[in-house]
This record gives structure tokens, sequence and C-alpha cells, in this order.
């Protein structure tokens, strides 16, 4: 069976991000696999006492333990989600490091918020095309998610003025389309604005106002420099939709899509 794989920060309230963590697992079929990583078992305890599930401990840092599953013979990790604890949004430097290093992973990476509504499931998945890389990928996870309920794809898309841009954008819409149409997911297409930020900028106040929400996005490819220059939108999406789980995903054209 694939594996969801959940690091455990030491900001982590661990029972209810467990349980949560345990359900989602439970609609994609994937077998839930938690670990803490630089000792940050011994900030818990007694409190693994009272999880109904076990909990690996290492004493290497989060992407050295997570790398170590990745490149595991016996187990074959789907997706990583955690709670934006592991993030560290409050520190610029350890966020970007995350973000440099998250670009390197194979698999999607879901970040939820702080406080999770304990019944939440991903119904309505809101989809930004800007012509970024990697969204051909996002958009086959996002409707692989789809069919754990009766779910539907709400894509976003702004309206270029540039001839050329809009010209490339028509394709990837168009192949997201017949994607979708092929593997009858339901979606809907939404036009809105001029620019790439403000399609995603739209996409996060429509998933703020659907019960249930979740946002897909493609990782950038920045280098850790490169975003010490610019403030990558990975970290601008987490602030300004702190409360809404966001999907990950990283360009890697030479994979299978999910969907």
């Amino acid at each position: 069976m694939s594996v969801l794989l959940l690091p455990i920060s030491k900001e982590d309230d661990l029972y209810p991000l467990i349980s949560i963590c345990d359900k989602i697992a439970g609609y994609l079929n994937y077998e839930l696999l938690c670990f803490t990583y630089n000792n940050s078992e011994k900030l818990f305890k007694d409190s693994f006492n009272n999880i109904p599930i076990e909990v690996n401990h290492s004493t290497k840092d989060l992407f050295t333990t997570i790398f170590s599953f990745l490149h595991s013979s016996s187990i074959d990790v789907a997706m990583i989600i955690s709670s934006i604890n592991v993030v560290s949004i409050q520190n610029r430097k350890k966020t970007f490091s995350f973000f440099s290093k998250i670009r390197k992973l194979i698999i999607p990476y879901l970040v939820l918020p702080a406080v999770v509504v304990p019944d939440w499931k991903p119904e309505s998945i809101l989809l930004p095309i800007c012509l970024s890389d990697g969204e051909k990928e996002a958009s086959a996870w996002a409707g692989y998610l789809t069919k754990s309920h009766n779910a539907k794809v709400y894509i976003i898309h702004p309206n270029f003025k540039d001839g050329m841009l809009k010209q490339y954008l028509q394709r990837n819409i168009g192949f997201i389309k017949n994607l979708f149409n092929n593997e009858k997911v339901a979606y809907e297409i939404f036009l809105y604005g001029y620019k790439s930020k403000h399609a995603s900028l739209k996409a996060i106040e429509m998933a703020t106002e659907k019960i249930n929400s979740l946002l897909v996005m493609p990782v950038s490819r920045r280098s850790f420099l490169e975003y010490l220059f610019k403030v990558p939108s990975e970290i601008m999406l987490l602030k300004s939709g702190n409360d809404i789980p966001i999907l990950f995903v990283s360009p890697r054209h030479d994979l299978y899509l999910p969907c």
C-alpha cells in the first residue's frame, strides 16, 4: 500500500493532527506513517502513549529523514503531509530553505493550516493556471484527488493581454480540459484578472469562501539564493491563505501523471 508521510514538529497539536491525517490517508487509500525529526520526540515524551498509531523517530533533520523514506525499497511514499508549523512560516531563512528543498521532491507535499477542521476533506479543489512550470502535473493531482470524493475542480486563469502568452495559456487549458474530460473529472473554469497574481489571489479568495477547499499549486524551480532576492509565490500563498490546505506539486515532466 502507498504511504502518506507525516512529519511532526514540536509545535504541532499531536492528537488532532494525527487524527485528521489518518482520515485523509483513509480517503486516499494510503497508509499513514508518522515520524519526528531532530530528536523532537523528546519534547512530546508521554504524549505518544495516547496515540493509536506508531510514531517513528529520527535524529536527522527534516529533509534528510524524508529522503531516507523516499529511498527506502520497502516503503512506497505517495505524498507528504504536514502542518504549517513544519514550514516555519515566521522564520524567513527556514522557510526559504524548506521550499528550495521541496522542489527536489518527486512527490507532492500537502501543507495543512495550524488548526484543521476535524472532518475536512478535499471537495472543492482550486487550481490557478498562470503559465507556471509544473501546472500540468498539478492539474493531474487535482483531478486524481477528486476520485476519493464527489469533488470538483475550479480552474482560475488570467486573461493575458499579450497574444503569445494567451496562446500558450490556451494550450495548457486545452490539455487540462482533455485530461479532465477523459477521466470524467467535474470542473469549472473562471477567467479573472490580467496577471498571474490576480488569478492566484482569486483562487485563494474562492478557497476561503468554500467549505472543504484545497488549493493545488506547482512549486517554483528557484534555488535558495534566488529565494533570497524574491519572495516566492509559495510563501505569499501560505501567508495569504493560512487557513487553507495547499498541495504543492514539484514540476517533474519525466514522471507518470496520476490522473
